[in-house]
């Protein structure tokens, strides 16, 4: 017979002191083996790069060449290609190519260029290579770029309609962004909303018969162009231009840019700001003396300094309707 209520067995181990869990040891340190340090790059048997765009970068060296005042071609490479400076800026020379080449179409500057940074070469890969980007169609703060002109031909191989986001500094004249994308794809802009343009193939295009562009492969450096600002402006004496700095050192300035920004209504803002102020500040660089009629003052803690100008003349015909308008 079984007895349930009897006592358990006595644990012989109950008196004995308890054991702590101790961490093994750590594992042996590999040994190094005798030769060159780590630190060391491998020797390598491949020839150096011949391009000298790969050689060091052009903002880090102190290439100056000074360009003809005419322009023209400043060279040229065994396949006839040619790189031309002209009042656009560097432009590049490409046999059979339907224009001249640039790496921004829409932001340019208006000025001839007085030297180069960097030795003259064209920024494309052998004419028997052709590239291909990644599929995206946003355009940067350097605008309507080259590489971007096949990217959208490659969007239309698969739709007949290219939706093109446009931000920061190009949005100031979109006017401009809209007639290089026609002009440059052949296509035909059929919506637009703020910085966002919708660009039609056409009914007739045929993506075997459109012009093959060459892959652009690295930015080129920007030439050196002449001084925007000036010490004394044409219309002020030297007195007037020091009163006016000293002035625009406490002006706020009516809005500050963004990397990814739409100022579609800038223009309006800074002709607005004129007609109660001959000075106006904002954040920005060269492009608004091409829309704005004004004279850049300064360019300290990177705002810009503008003024109307002597021979401003306000919008409004008379103070009646300037008064009605604002209300």
């Amino acid at each position: 017979m079984i007895n349930l209520f009897s006592s358990p067995p006595p644990n012989p181990r109950i008196n004995e002191p308890l054991r702590h869990n101790v961490p093994p040891p750590p594992p042996p340190l590999p040994r190094r083996r005798p030769g060159r340090s780590p630190e060391a790059p491998p020797p390598s048997d491949r020839p150096t790069a011949a391009s000298p765009a790969l050689r060091a970068a052009h903002s880090r060296t102190k290439y100056y060449k000074p360009v003809p005042l005419a322009g023209g071609i400043i060279a040229a490479d065994d396949h006839d290609r040619k790189v031309v400076v002209g009042e656009s800026g560097v432009s590049y020379l490409v046999p059979g190519a339907p224009f001249e080449f640039q790496f921004s179409y829409s932001e340019t500057p208006k000025a001839k260029p007085l030297a180069i940074r960097e030795p003259a070469f064209l920024p494309f890969d052998a004419p028997r290579c052709r590239g291909h980007g990644p599929a995206r169609r946003r355009s940067s703060r350097d605008g309507l770029t080259h590489n971007m002109l096949e990217l959208i031909h490659t969007h239309w191989r698969r739709q007949k309609i290219c939706k093109v986001r446009c931000r920061g500094v190009p949005t100031v004249d979109m006017n401009n962004v809209c007639r290089h994308l026609e002009e440059k794809t052949g296509g035909k802009i059929i919506y637009r909303m703020g910085g966002v343009v919708y660009l039609f193939r056409g009914r007739n295009y045929d993506p075997r018969t459109r012009p093959r562009l060459p892959t652009m492969l690295w930015k080129p450096a920007t030439p050196v162009y002449p001084k925007l600002i000036q010490e004394v402006p044409e219309g002020l004496t030297r007195v007037e231009a020091v009163e006016f700095r000293k002035k625009g050192e406490s002006l706020l300035p009516i809005c500050k840019l963004a990397k990814n920004g739409i100022y579609i209504s800038l223009v309006r803002n800074v002709r607005d700001a004129f007609e109660g102020s001959p000075l106006a500040k904002i954040d920005c660089r060269d492009f608004m003396p091409e829309l704005v009629p004004c004279v850049l003052l300064s360019f300290d803690e990177e705002q810009i300094l503008m003024w109307r100008g002597k021979g401003w003349k306000s919008k409004y015909p008379n103070p009646f309707q300037r008064t009605q308008a604002q209300v």
